[in-house]
């Protein structure tokens, strides 16, 4: 997805903090952070033996792709390194599309077939108000989400024109309004029904 809005826009997959942020001066100075596509930003771990490593987070409010924490924007942090985790972190406010293995895992063996998903999932941090659409050019398919605040403990989802399974997924500190399987890293999937011209609308709670 983050490829096609490339090919449209012009802009890189792989953006430097100073393109999205060009009135942040203070991302001058962190020139291996990236973000990937408009809402994932990368800081990549570029020297041997560090314990942590010092990350520049912009404006707004962000979580922590692996363990849910979330950070607020425009300040500095040292985040711990770890050897099978590079530091990522996740806009609020975004829904983000991965092909994942059966056990939900990043960075499992999803095959190399390029003409089907494996596990079709999206990632949904909540925020006040948002869209996103989710197109496949080899097949035409394309599914619509959007959202918005419900009460300061609640988020509306819908989804709409799901003719492909899909699984949504929610950082540990939400649930859904329905049956749902709770991942080892504490997030929680919803897997929606296959081969379906249904709508669907979720709600997700903030414990």
């Amino acid at each position: 997805q983050t490829a096609r809005s490339s090919s449209k826009t012009g802009l890189p997959m792989m953006r430097s903090l100073s393109i999205m942020y060009p009135h942040d001066q203070k991302t001058n100075k962190y020139l291996y952070e990236y973000m990937f596509g408009d809402n994932f930003l990368i800081a990549p771990i570029v020297e041997p033996d560090k314990l942590e490593i010092e990350v520049y987070l912009p404006e707004g409010e962000w979580i922590s792709f692996w363990d849910d924490k979330k950070y607020s924007g425009s300040e500095i942090y040292s985040i711990p390194t770890k050897l099978d985790e590079i530091p990522a972190f996740i806009r609020e406010n975004s829904l983000i599309p991965f092909n994942l293995n059966e056990d939900y895992r990043i960075g499992g063996n999803v095959g190399n077939n390029t003409h089907a998903f494996n596990n079709l999932s999206f990632v949904f941090y909540p925020g006040p108000e948002g869209k996103y659409y989710w197109n496949y050019d080899k097949t035409g398919e394309e599914i619509e989400f959007y959202w918005k605040q419900k009460s300061s403990e609640s988020f509306v989802l819908k989804i709409e024109n799901t003719y492909h399974p899909i699984n949504i997924i929610i950082p540990s500190e939400y649930i859904f309004d329905q049956d749902f399987e709770i991942l080892e890293n504490g997030k929680k999937v919803l897997s929606l029904p296959i081969n379906t011209e249904d709508n669907f609308e979720l709600i997700v709670y903030k414990k």
